[in-house]
This record gives structure tokens, sequence and C-alpha cells, in this order.
């Protein structure tokens, strides 16, 4: 088999495994094999995900990152309502999570 009947088994099994965790991930990954052929950063990723090298970054563990992650969500959602301008909601965000890091000792 040649290096794009690889490429072409990869793809294929990595849709089928999309597919059995979302039935909606084909339409989302139809143009991979035009992306990768396209962009040296798409195969980039896919060298270092080959080699392991890909890592996530999981969340602060800091227990108060919980209502630092609510505050933004409420404030944020209210400048796209247009209860608050942009600048009030991030003032808001900053008041909050000020108040919230000071109480836990953090400075």
């Amino acid at each position: 088999m040649d290096a794009d009947g690889r490429q072409d088994g990869i793809r294929a099994g990595f849709a089928a495994h999309c597919r059995r965790i979302d039935p909606r991930a084909p339409t989302r990954f139809m143009a991979l094999g035009s992306a990768a052929a396209t962009s040296p950063i798409i195969s980039m990723v896919d060298k270092q995900a080959k080699r392991n090298l890909l890592k996530s970054l999981s969340r602060p563990s800091a227990p108060e990152f919980r209502l630092i992650e609510a505050v933004l969500r409420s404030e944020i959602h209210k400048a796209l309502r247009g209860d608050l301008t942009d600048r009030e909601a991030l003032s808001s965000v900053q008041r909050q999570v000020d108040k919230a890091v000071r109480a836990a000792g953090y400075y």
C-alpha cells in the first residue's frame, strides 16, 4: 500500500472513530484531507500526535476557578445582551474576581 493509501485508511479510521463518539462528526471532518494537503500546520500537528507529543492543559486547580468561570460567563452574557457595555462587564468581572481571590488569601 502506498503512502496515499495509508493516509486514506487513517482518515477513514479517524472518521469511523469520530462517528462512534458523535454522529455529527463526519460533517465536521470532511475537509481534513484537503486541509492536511494545503496546511503545514496540520501535518506538523499530525506528526506530533503520532509521536505522542501533544499535551492538553487542565483547568487550574484553584477552587475559585469555578466562581471565576461563572462570573465571566454571566458578565459576558450581559454584555452580549446589551445590558452592560463591554467595559462595564469587564470592570464587574474584575471587581468580583478580585474580591474572591482576596478572600481566598491569594493576595
